[in-house]
């Protein structure tokens, strides 16, 4: 019977130690880079530009007019423009920071008019990126039940607009070695949460891609944050109230 020579099982059993031991450093290093990750120091980007998806109402808003009451000039990204409007014309009114508007339809898959959109981002340099923009079925309902095709549409919002302008902002950051940028997830990224089974599923998405691109730019002058929200007041909660 063939036998392993007892030089080479110490050479094996040295290996796999060493997979391991590079494994959990890179365990330790992702915990640590998280818990002591930077904070959003908005005295930072006062006078610079930040880019908010979703803008148009709940969240979106929120954090576009807090950036602006600290400062931080803001281009507001939404489908409806009336809205996208009347929240620019507050910022602006207030004389803190400057506010434009550019009308973006998040569901979109055409190259064109990505990079027709993205070129407006461009040109104002921005060192801040709140991916806010988000989609879920509009009640509760079993998997089974929603159309494959939404599901395609909520990916594509959730997940996909994310990654593209995340992809397309961060060379300008990393470059300035200025900037921030943030995931919206939710409570369902790391819960159970059964009847908005996909929506919970691009929610744990982002706070993976928030979390190992936080530990991937350390060091670089651009921090990486992710808010894990429950429910609040918004068109697409429904909810009446604000619920912590």
């Amino acid at each position: 019977m063939f036998q392993i020579p007892d030089l080479a099982l110490k050479a094996f059993a040295v290996i796999g130690a060493l997979v391991v031991i590079r494994f959990v450093l890179q365990v330790l290093s992702g915990i640590w880079s998280w818990l002591f990750a930077p904070s959003f120091n908005y005295k930072r980007f006062q006078g610079k530009w930040a880019v908010v998806t979703g803008a148009s109402d709940g969240l979106g808003a929120g954090f576009a007019r807090n950036l602006a009451r600290r400062g931080v000039n803001v281009v507001l990204l939404a489908r409806t423009t009336s809205k996208l409007d009347a929240i620019v014309k507050e910022i602006n009114d207030q004389g803190k920071a400057k506010a434009k508007a550019i009308q973006f339809d998040f569901s979109s898959t055409d190259a064109k008019y990505w990079e027709e959109k993205v070129k407006q981002l461009l040109e104002v340099q921005p060192d801040v990126l709140i991916n806010n923009v988000g989609i879920n079925v509009e009640f509760p309902t079993p998997f089974v039940d929603v159309p494959a095709d939404f599901y395609d549409k909520m990916v594509q919002v959730n997940i996909n607009t994310a990654n593209r302008l995340t992809r397309f902002l961060l060379p300008g950051m990393l470059e300035r070695k200025r900037g921030a940028v943030v995931f919206l997830s939710s409570g369902l990224g790391f819960m159970p949460g059964g009847l908005l089974s996909v929506y919970g599923a691009t929610k744990a998405y982002a706070l993976t891609l928030a979390v190992n691109l936080q530990q991937e730019l350390a060091g670089t002058g651009v921090i990486v944050q992710c808010y894990a929200p429950g429910l609040v007041q918004s068109l697409m909660s429904k909810v009446p109230c604000y619920c912590l």
